[in-house]
């Protein structure tokens, strides 16, 4: 290879770096704390059964919107997957997130990047699991955004009344293990 087309990898390759932080720092809003997402009302958030994984299992998680297609401006959704383990503070880490805006245009379904447990490194117990608390809440982002996607302030929305929402966990066997979403008793209770 010759000086000037190492010098095109180079630059590609720098490009190419530089493109993927900057996607990854537009992924969304910051998450909030588990405690102030569990504070919320039911029509904001769905938490699903919290549930222990193994090494390389994945958590995918699929939106389907059913609803009559009126979405406001600014709506989104954001997949928050905490671990139910509580630092010494009583904060649950949060290991995954992906976000989403809603539209009335494309696609009704929206697939959520799966969450996959990590392998562990050699001497690592192979059967060890992780224990997540998955969160799917509704956002509303201002109009007009001034920064990054990662420095806004979002307001609490309703998540689409009619949508469907559907978690698995799968091991890559093809077979996968549905998540129920867990229901507060006050909503219940209300009802």
């Amino acid at each position: 290879m010759n000086m000037k087309s190492n010098l095109t990898y180079v630059a590609a390759l720098a490009m190419a770096v530089f493109t993927s932080t900057n996607i990854q720092a537009e992924e969304g809003p910051a998450a909030p704390p588990l405690k102030d997402l569990l504070k919320r009302p039911n029509p904001q958030v769905v938490v699903f059964r919290p549930t222990h994984m193994a090494q390389g299992y994945s958590l995918n998680l699929t939106h389907i919107r059913v609803g009559d297609g009126s979405v406001r401006p600014g709506s989104a959704v954001q997949l928050i997957v905490y671990s139910s383990t509580p630092d010494q503070a009583g904060n649950h880490q949060v290991l995954f997130q992906d976000f989403h805006f809603l539209s009335k245009e494309g696609s009704p379904v929206l697939h959520f990047d799966p969450y996959t447990v990590p392998r562990g490194g050699e001497g690592t117990d192979p059967e060890a699991r992780q224990g997540i608390i998955a969160v799917l809440i509704g956002l509303l982002l201002p109009a007009v955004q001034t920064g990054p996607l990662s420095e806004a302030t979002p307001k609490p929305n309703a998540l689409p009344p009619h949508d469907i929402i559907s978690a698995e966990v799968n091991g890559g066997t093809g077979i996968g293990l549905l998540l129920p979403a867990v229901q507060k008793v006050r909503s219940a209770a209300a009802r």
